[in-house]
């Protein structure tokens, strides 16, 4: 009797434990959720560290030459990187064709984390000008660096005072006054006629050897004005010699914050800003890719970046791949139209 009544009392004890233990709620995975994005995005992931990488110094593409302003940023964001990572980051300029060749080098690279590069503005219409068939879908991108805006800049003694006085002067003489430019291929070249669209003025296009040509033919008197990076212009602008009437962006310019912006003007269209970011070739590995993204926006993200990009002039502007991914995608779209309403194309 006794045997039976212990073997019941034990049944009940079993069956409680077993349904407490059914109604126990399951454990949450601690893994994180696996990055989704349309273009080495980094969403969900945590940018740790692989196993086994990076092992040996990595290699940065540069698409401009050496002293510029790209290739100061890639050189002061690869040496951030390359105190994070602990392994030497090389910087590699490689030039020409407008940004083609450091991207077609890029996109022939190993897939493996050890080559990475500056991306720019330029990838987004170097196949509507016909130097290459390269675009934003070519390459994955890892963050946004900084942004430059364009600017209408003229003499500091010029009889326009404000950008509205500009564009009546132009729609009262059409094909009258000359604006300089960057030259062919340049993105100032691309903002020049945007700006021509978008008021609906007539100018006479001058093409110059970059912006350092188009500053230089305007103090020389070569032109009545020039269309050009504002940061890049900043040094004349605050010497006196030159002032700025627009920037060609929604929001002010660091290095000319008193300028009005196109918006200001009335011309929300008149959007023509250079960007500078870092890429990578498609089909990392999850993990690298997720790790370089990490390092890029800690990189980004450091006092000693943003100080950079205000001793340049600049404005520090990081953005997600996914962001800067949309952004390209919209810039390509905007100026293949300018490309052809301007017969550009080579």
């Amino acid at each position: 009797m006794k045997k039976r009544v212990f073997a019941m009392i034990l049944a009940l004890a079993m069956a409680f434990s077993l349904a407490a233990c059914a109604a126990k709620p399951a454990e949450p995975s601690k893994d994180p959720a696996p990055a989704n994005s349309d273009n080495g995005g980094s969403q969900g992931s945590t940018g740790a560290k692989p196993d086994n990488f990076p092992k040996d110094s990595v290699n940065m593409f540069v698409h401009a030459a050496a002293g510029g302003g790209s290739d100061a940023m890639a050189r002061t964001i690869g040496s951030i990187m390359e105190g994070n990572m602990d392994v030497p980051v090389v910087v590699d300029n490689k030039t020409g064709g407008t940004g083609s060749v450091c991207w077609q080098s890029l996109i022939s690279s190993k897939a493996d984390g050890y080559t990475i590069s500056t991306v720019a503005s330029e990838l987004t219409y170097i196949g509507a000008l016909g130097y290459a068939s390269i675009g934003p879908d070519d390459v994955d991108f890892l963050g946004l660096c900084q942004s430059w805006s364009g600017s209408l800049v003229v003499p500091a003694d010029s009889e326009w005072e404000t950008f509205a006085d500009f564009v009546d002067y132009c729609k009262a003489h059409p094909g009258e006054v000359s604006v300089g430019d960057g030259g062919t291929g340049n993105i100032w070249q691309l903002a020049a006629y945007t700006m021509e669209k978008e008021t609906g003025i007539e100018v006479n296009h001058v093409p110059f050897d970059g912006a350092a040509g188009e500053m230089t033919a305007l103090l020389g008197g070569h032109c009545d004005a020039i269309v050009v990076g504002a940061s890049e212009a900043k040094a004349n602008i605050d010497s006196g010699a030159m002032k700025c009437l627009c920037v060609f962006n929604d929001k002010a310019s660091s290095a000319v914050p008193d300028a009005p912006t196109a918006v200001d003007a009335g011309y929300p269209g008149l959007i023509c800003n250079v960007w500078v970011g870092i890429g990578c070739p498609k089909g990392l590995p999850e993990d690298v890719k997720a790790y370089l993204v990490d390092q890029v926006k800690q990189a980004v993200e450091s006092d000693t970046f943003k100080k950079y990009t205000e001793e340049r002039g600049t404005d520090w502007n990081y953005m997600s791949p996914d962001e800067l991914y949309a952004l390209a995608k919209s810039d390509m779209e905007k100026y293949a139209a300018i490309v052809e309403d301007a017969g550009l194309a080579q």
